[in-house]
């Protein structure tokens, strides 16, 4: 008897560990904390559901029914996936402009390992914006004694300054300066970020005048230009000060403008208190001389200024600027007292030209608070006269003094000043220019992935929105390959029979490339021609549906039609129909006829085209390792994307002397390996699939692409003053596909075999005493109950058990009311914590519902009288 319980106690802990699923050796990928996965996988039921039919008890059974139909209903509001051509894009607030054009949309780079790549910058979507696209590039005006002169402002784009190339002013996958791998907007060093213009319609007139105000060829000052007030994108400045930098070089101009947070005019001895970017600023008037050079001075927080003339400034200790546009010395006489107009906050900035008259001659860079601006160029156009001064444009030229690298959600200015850079380069500081990363779209993934080291699996969504899983390539002995695996074969190529289990793509050519509906089918058999209704039978791998179909025999010829997705495609023997399961070919492009030099290539869900090139020809399928295997994913319908063809995504599979299978990329465009990362590359094409190329030491290479259903195209805009942006969603992102869970999914356990149980995953309702399925899950008889079962008294498990790479759960309660208690925790599976292989079910009512890890059965009890009971 001590023994006997000895080994019940054992028992009760280690239920199962010596049958399906052995979950105490090798379960580690299955977790209650992932469920509904793998029962929902890629938005769609990946199970079927088991009720059992054993005991008496008709209130038992209902029980359990209730307890699978809330399991389905919980199921059943996971199985959705995101409506197709789902886009998330972001929404700028301000006065901004996105990069591009309603017929022009600006695309990730395309990098090649051999070329500068395939690029679209700002250039290739526009050549200037105005004041249609930006309001800081508004038209004005400006009077003075001369005249009104009109102007119209632009900023224009330009391709490389050596040779024209596009190498700055786009987005692109790389490694920036340090060290960081992702997307960027990414300008070159000594490259034109942009180039600012005021075009004026009638030209901006001064006399060139002596310092007493008369007209001279020999005069310095452009007196008709200064305190005349005039906005550079969206920013007002004043002209203070306006010269010939030297005399008689009437051809030339230097110009000293002042703009600022704030401008005021105050009396010598006025105090009054100003705000600038939350900080209080308190200026005082010291002093306004009335002779001689005249000046005024100013104490601002206590500190005081150095003596300041007019269109001059000084720096605070916190790097405020203060300065003078404007001195007024009251009269003899006057009851007012002397005046001064200044800004704080300033920005004064000089635009100088030594020679308007003949463009590049007398360029110079841009000061801003007397600091020149390293990759800025000042270019004034006009056609000056001894005597008057004439403005036609005013051009800004803007360098990258380094190179920048943008990251999704900065500014250019930003990564200027982190990089100890001048951000002044950016003339006025008023505009900017944001990279808010890629727009986020709905995708699926395409994978070569191992299955063991000599086996290759290729992984694609299909037309019914199922991700499948073909077997692509084996390595069947040294240095030889073949296309499926170690048990079957994968055809392409109409000309290769078609054995029984052997997998075949049928894609219908007789729609345009890129939107041929594709799928892998399997060939499960057909009957003897002797057979009453002979049938051929084909699997849909993806929806797991079996389609069968009687064949027309005539002359010991099959021949058959299957309609699948909108297309046809014949079906005919290959061997004699006398006996069962005769191997087949098929019309794998759905174009009415099975032609021996027809193969074919995969159309994914989203638009890729998956081509793999290899000598599938005749009875064989072995290809030596000097053809390798070629797998070319590209997007062939030119709708998908703007105007940069995607980069094809090209890899080599071979198989190696020691008998396993290699994947080699093509060296055709750049992947790029993070610092923290080991044997792992990223990237994207032009259409924004993003590649992840694992390539482990010791094991064989793997790549998985994201592949996106609309293009990710990226979001860069031009803004000016205050903007936002927020995460807006694009038309179509909030719908969902809701993928029906077929009707059929729920079983009773009678009609399902072990090999059902084996090529499933299986969620079982009932424990062993009424469900023979779940018996046989938990290696144990039909009809165990009581403590025998390892359920312990009135709780009920939720447990996990691993069937080779399918999964199985058991739902069991010691009475019929414990099981739906855990069947409720099942259907609301986010409000409780499922971790583990199992979990414990107590409770009182379906209301009172706690979940712990699991306790061991201690004694045997005497079963209850109910047959339900230990269920």
């Amino acid at each position: 008897m001590r023994l006997s319980k000895a080994i019940k106690k054992v028992a009760a802990v280690g239920i199962g560990a010596s049958m399906i699923g052995a979950t105490l050796f090798g379960a580690a990928a299955a977790n209650l904390s992932e469920y509904p996965s793998p029962f929902v996988m890629d938005g769609k039921f990946n199970g079927i559901l088991v009720v059992g039919t054993g005991g008496t008890d008709a209130a038992g059974l209902a029980a359990d029914i209730i307890g699978v139909t809330d399991i389905i209903s919980s199921l059943q509001f996971a199985s959705t996936t995101p409506g197709t051509g789902a886009k998330k894009s972001v929404t700028v607030q301000g006065d901004s402009w996105k990069v591009g054009t309603a017929t022009k949309k600006l695309e990730i780079s395309n990098e090649w390992t051999n070329s500068s790549g395939s690029r679209e910058n700002f250039k290739s979507q526009i050549d200037f914006i105005d004041d249609g696209d930006l309001d800081a590039l508004k038209s004005g005006s400006v009077d003075n004694t001369k005249g009104n002169a009109q102007y119209n402002q632009y900023l224009r784009f330009r391709n490389s300054t050596t040779g024209g190339a596009k190498d700055t002013g786009y987005v692109v996958y790389k490694e920036d300066s340090d060290n960081n791998v992702g997307d960027f907007l990414f300008f070159k060093s000594g490259q034109e970020i942009a180039q600012y213009e005021m075009e004026f319609t009638s030209s901006f007139d001064s006399d060139v005048e002596d310092s007493g105000g008369a007209v001279t060829s020999t005069g310095t000052y452009l007196s008709d230009y200064e305190d005349e007030t005039i906005t550079l994108l969206g920013k007002e400045y004043t002209i203070v000060k306006a010269r010939v930098p030297t005399a008689g070089a009437w051809h030339g101009m230097e110009l000293t403008l002042m703009g600022g947070a704030v401008k005021d005019i105050l009396q010598e001895g006025e105090t009054k208190t100003y705000t600038i970017a939350g900080k209080p600023y308190e200026v005082t008037v010291d002093a306004i001389t009335d002779q001689g050079t005249i000046i005024a001075k100013f104490t601002v927080n206590g500190e005081s200024t150095k003596s300041i003339s007019d269109g001059d400034s000084d720096k605070l200790a916190d790097g405020t600027e203060i300065g003078v546009t404007d001195l007024i010395p009251n009269e003899a006489g006057d009851v007012t007292q002397d005046l001064v107009e200044f800004f704080i906050g300033a920005q004064k900035v000089v635009l100088k030209d030594t020679n308007i008259s003949v463009v590049g001659t007398g360029d110079t860079a841009i000061k801003v608070n007397d600091e020149s601006i390293d990759g800025s160029l000042v270019t004034i156009k006009g056609t000056p006269t001894a005597t008057e001064s004439q403005v036609n444009n005013i051009l800004v030229n803007m360098d990258a003094d380094d190179d920048y690298y943008v990251p999704a959600g900065k500014k250019l200015s930003e990564v200027i000043a982190a990089e100890g850079d001048e951000k002044e380069v950016l003339f006025t500081n008023n505009w900017d220019i944001e990279y808010l990363g890629l727009e986020e779209a709905e995708a699926e993934e395409i994978s070569i992935k191992t299955s063991g080291k000599d086996k290759y699996r290729l992984s694609f969504m299909d037309w019914g929105g199922n991700l499948v899983q073909a077997p692509l390539a084996y390595a069947s002995a040294a240095s030889v390959l073949k296309m499926g695996d170690d048990d079957d074969d994968f055809i392409i190529n109409e000309s290769r029979n078609v054995s029984k289990d052997d997998y075949f793509i049928i894609t219908d050519a007789t729609k345009d490339a890129g939107e041929r509906p594709t799928y892998l089918l399997r060939y499960k058999g057909a009957d003897k021609s002797t057979d009453e209704n002979p049938k051929f039978k084909i699997e849909n791998v993806g929806s797991k549906e079996t389609l069968e179909k009687t064949y027309t025999a005539a002359g010991g010829s099959a021949t058959a039609t299957f309609n699948i997705g909108g297309g046809s495609y014949k079906v005919e023997n290959h061997e004699a129909i006398t006996s069962n399961d005769f191997s087949i070919k098929v019309d794998l492009d759905g174009d009415g006829t099975i032609n021996e030099s027809n193969a074919v290539s995969i159309t994914t869900r989203a638009g890729a085209q998956i081509a793999i090139a290899g000598n599938q020809t005749g009875g064989a399928a072995t290809i030596d390792l000097a053809d390798k295997l070629t797998v070319t994913i590209s997007t062939p319908d030119s709708d998908d994307y703007e105007d940069l063809t995607p980069a094809n995504i090209q890899y080599n599979i071979s198989a190696t002397s020691d008998t396993e299978v290699d994947l080699t990329k093509l060296d055709v465009y750049s992947l790029v390996t993070p610092d923290d990362e080991d044997n792992v590359q990223y990237g994207y094409n032009s259409l924004g699939a993003f590649i992840k190329y694992t390539n482990p030491s010791s094991d064989p290479d793997e790549l998985i692409i994201d592949y996106p259903e609309a293009q990710r195209l990226p979001q860069v805009y031009i803004t000016s003053g205050a903007s936002s942006s927020s995460g807006g969603v694009g038309a179509g992102s909030e719908n969902v596909n809701i993928n029906k869970i077929e009707v059929g999914a729920a079983k009773l356990d009678k009609d399902v075999s072990s090999a059902d149980l084996a090529a499933n995953n299986v969620l079982s309702i009932g424990g062993s005493c009424v469900n023979a399925i779940s018996a046989e899950i938990m290696g144990l008889e039909a009809g165990t109950c009581g403590a025998a079962s390892g359920i312990p008294q009135n709780k009920a498990l939720i447990k996990l058990f691993e069937n080779g790479e399918k999964v199985s759960m058991v739902i069991a309660g010691w009475t019929a009311e414990d099981t739906q208690r855990a069947s409720r925790v099942l259907a609301n599976y986010e409000d409780y914590a499922l971790s583990g292989m199992e979990v414990e079910v107590t409770g009182t009512s379906l209301s009172d519902i706690s979940v712990g890890a699991p306790s061991p059965v201690m004694e045997e009890e005497e079963a209850p009288a109910e047959d339900e009971a230990a269920e």
